[in-house]
This record gives C-alpha cells, sequence and structure tokens, in this order.
C-alpha cells in the first residue's frame, strides 16, 4: 500500500513538473519571440498611415499646387525627398509648405506632387501640335501616380514606350486625379477631351463604380486594399510587442473579410442601380469619344492584394470583361500581368498599397501594344486581343448577370 501511495506520488509529481516545463517553454518561447519583435522593431500598422502637406493650405486645392506625401519609413528607398535635412525642408519651406519640422520627426520621407494649372500632375497643357499624337490618360490615383515619382508614374512611362515604339511625336497627358469615382471620373474624361486627343485610355480600378452612401459610409472603416486607415491603438513603451502583433493579425483578418464584402458588394444587387450608372457612363465614353473622332479603350487595374495565392476579385474582373466585350469597348485587364507576382513588392509603402515605380512600369509595358493598336485602328474589329479567357461550366449562369 505505501509502495502504491508513494509511486502515485511520484506519478503526480512527475506530471506537475511536465506543466511546468512546458509553462516554462512557452513563457521563454513568448520571451524570445518579444526580444525579436522589438529587435525588428515592429510597429502597429495604425502608426504608419500617411500624412499629406500643401503650399496652398487646403489639400483640395490642386492648380499650381505644390503638395508632399508623407511617409514615415523608406524601405525601398524610392521616396526621394528626406525631410530630416535641414536644407530641404528650408527649401520647401520658402515654397510655402508649412509645418514642416513637426512632420518630419515622425514622417520624414517624402514623394513631391506638382500640379499645373488645370490641377492635374503633368507639366502645363497647350494646344496640340501639328502632327503629334495625343493620349489622354484619365483616372484615380492609380493614374496620377499615387506614392510615386512624376517621371515613374504609368502615364509617363507609357508616353516614353509610346516615342521608342510607335510614334516619337506621341505624347501622354495625365488626367488623373486621387478619390475620384464615377460619375466625377466622367467629368475628367470630358476635360480630358478639350485637349484634342486622338485617344483616350480609362485607367479603372475596382472602388471606381459609382456608390450609394451606405457604401461611402463604410469606406472609411475598411482598408479598403489601397490605404491603411484604420488607426491603430496609441504605442505605450509598456505593452508587449507580442500582444499588439497579435491583436493586429486578428484586425487585419477582420478588416479583410469586411473589404472583400465592400468590393463585391459594390457589384452585386447590393448596388444595383450604382453598377447600372457606371456601365452607363462607361457606354457613354466610348459614344462621346465615337462623336469627337477619338480612340477610346479602358486598362483595369488589379487591386494589390493576394496575387501570388488566391486573388479575392476575379469574379470581379470577369464581370467588367464580359460587359465591355457586350459593348464593344476595347479592353485590357492587367491582372495576367501582375498574377503570380510577391504583392508586397508592388507596394508604394506597407500604408500605402498603391503601385509604386516597378508596377507602373510593368502596367506601361503590357499596355504599350494595346495602345499602340487603338492609334492605328480607334475602333478595332476584335476589342480582345489579349484575351484567351477559359470559362467554367459553372460560369454560365453568372454571364447572363
Amino acid at each position: 500500500m505505501d509502495r502504491m501511495l508513494f509511486l502515485s506520488s511520484v506519478s503526480r509529481s512527475s506530471r506537475w513538473s511536465s506543466y511546468a516545463l512546458a509553462a516554462c517553454s512557452c513563457a521563454l518561447s513568448l520571451l524570445l519571440f518579444e526580444i525579436g519583435l522589438r529587435i525588428a522593431n515592429y510597429r502597429s500598422s495604425g502608426e504608419r498611415v500617411g500624412l499629406r502637406v500643401s503650399d496652398k493650405g487646403d489639400l483640395a486645392r490642386r492648380e499650381n499646387a505644390l503638395i508632399l506625401d508623407l511617409y514615415s519609413s523608406n524601405p525601398r528607398g524610392g521616396f526621394d525627398v528626406d525631410l530630416r535635412r535641414p536644407e530641404v525642408r528650408a527649401a520647401y519651406a520658402a515654397q510655402g509648405l508649412p509645418g514642416l519640422e513637426q512632420v518630419a520627426r515622425s514622417q520624414p520621407y517624402a514623394v513631391e506632387f506638382r500640379y499645373n494649372a488645370r490641377g492635374f500632375r503633368d507639366r502645363p497643357f497647350e494646344a496640340k501640335r501639328k502632327g503629334a499624337l495625343r493620349v489622354a490618360v484619365v483616372g484615380d490615383s492609380f493614374t496620377e501616380g499615387q506614392g510615386v515619382r512624376e517621371r515613374d508614374c504609368y502615364p509617363r512611362a507609357l508616353e516614353r514606350s509610346l516615342r521608342r515604339r510607335c510614334d516619337k511625336r506621341c505624347e501622354a497627358l495625365n488626367f488623373g486625379r486621387r478619390g475620384r469615382d464615377f460619375p466625377a471620373l466622367y467629368r475628367l474624361f470630358e476635360e480630358a477631351l478639350r485637349w484634342e486627343p486622338d485617344l483616350v485610355i480609362f485607367g479603372m480600378v475596382l472602388n471606381d463604380v459609382d456608390k450609394p452612401p451606405e457604401f461611402v459610409r463604410r469606406w472609411p472603416m475598411i482598408n479598403d486594399y489601397i490605404m491603411v486607415r484604420h488607426v491603430g491603438a496609441r504605442r505605450d513603451p509598456w505593452t508587449p510587442r507580442a500582444w499588439e502583433f497579435v491583436r493586429d493579425r486578428v484586425a487585419a483578418r477582420r478588416i479583410s473579410r469586411e473589404t472583400v464584402d465592400w468590393y463585391r458588394g459594390m457589384y452585386s444587387d447590393r448596388n444595383q442601380e450604382g453598377w447600372q450608372r457606371t456601365k452607363e457612363l462607361l457606354a457613354g465614353m466610348q459614344r462621346e469619344a465615337r462623336r469627337r473622332r477619338c480612340g477610346f479603350g479602358v486598362v483595369v487595374w488589379p487591386l494589390l492584394v493576394d496575387l501570388e495565392r488566391e486573388y479575392p476579385f476575379e469574379a470581379i474582373h470577369m464581370k467588367l470583361r464580359r460587359f465591355f466585350r457586350r459593348s464593344g469597348v476595347p479592353c485590357l485587364d492587367l491582372l495576367e500581368t501582375f498574377r503570380g507576382r510577391q504583392t508586397s513588392s508592388l507596394w508604394v509603402h506597407a500604408a500605402d498599397l498603391h503601385p509604386n515605380e516597378e508596377a507602373h512600369r510593368l502596367a506601361a509595358e503590357a499596355s504599350l501594344p494595346f495602345v499602340c493598336g487603338l492609334l492605328s485602328d480607334p475602333e478595332p474589329v476584335a476589342p480582345w486581343p489579349h484575351e484567351a479567357e477559359t470559362r467554367k461550366p459553372e460560369d454560365a449562369k453568372a454571364r447572363s448577370s
């Protein structure tokens, strides 16, 4: 009996020793994880949101404006303005940019935006030269080139390629303006037509659809896979970085689900009227371009998310391609250009998921044959020469929508 009690006591002691060892192992792992995060200077995503400053004192005023987009870090070396340097701050302060001493403490790296008298990020627009071939590129922040230098943005890269391959007289004008969706994008298109283009290219992004108020109200609550909009909790030096890491991952999963639902909803029955108005405006662009004897085409940008895995908006791209095919609108979908690439390698910054200079270069290269074809034949018989779309049996019902 005493032997059995002794063995039982040894067994319990062994179990408690195992539990204690496991607990110590977990604590040590967490400690090492915490140390690793602090060495890597892990920062909550909410602390990386960028700022902007303007010499006009109002970011909505673009005519002849000078604006700096500011970032907390410069991981790719693409931000060529370093506000940590006193002489750089002094030069911009002399041009009317306020508060640079303060913003340089947290957002010292910047990209310069200079807008012409019409409020577009381009050289001054002039009357069309005789014999010139003019391409007007219309769109939102992807076209404007948010987060990249002006010389690296898609319209400028396209212009250089057109001059090398098609005609040295080619010029591309940038009618991109960040934050614009339909119907405001149609007004940019009308502005572009005033400058007598031979071809208008509309750079479409998935959030360009006309939206009802309930969709607009939800927009600041998500990250929309373009800009990191949510602000994380204020950093406390005593808050464990491991806790911040877990909290950020949980929030990212929730925001991702809501964002995917938001985008899909824009092209569903939840936004039937808005999607219908968008289709009418897109078709109206082509009709008006024809009336002006001008070519028209659409380049569809994918969102830079999960390109190396299962891209979550494949169905939206298919729906857009079906619409453009039925409407006879020439269209190039850039999804295949970017599919399979490391998504983060195409971002401007971890807090700004706009396409960086490499993404703009890839887009310009992919668009070149499409644009050259439209310049030589504004109304091609086959508006989809680039596409080899494979259809699945289960898509038959979707094709009727």
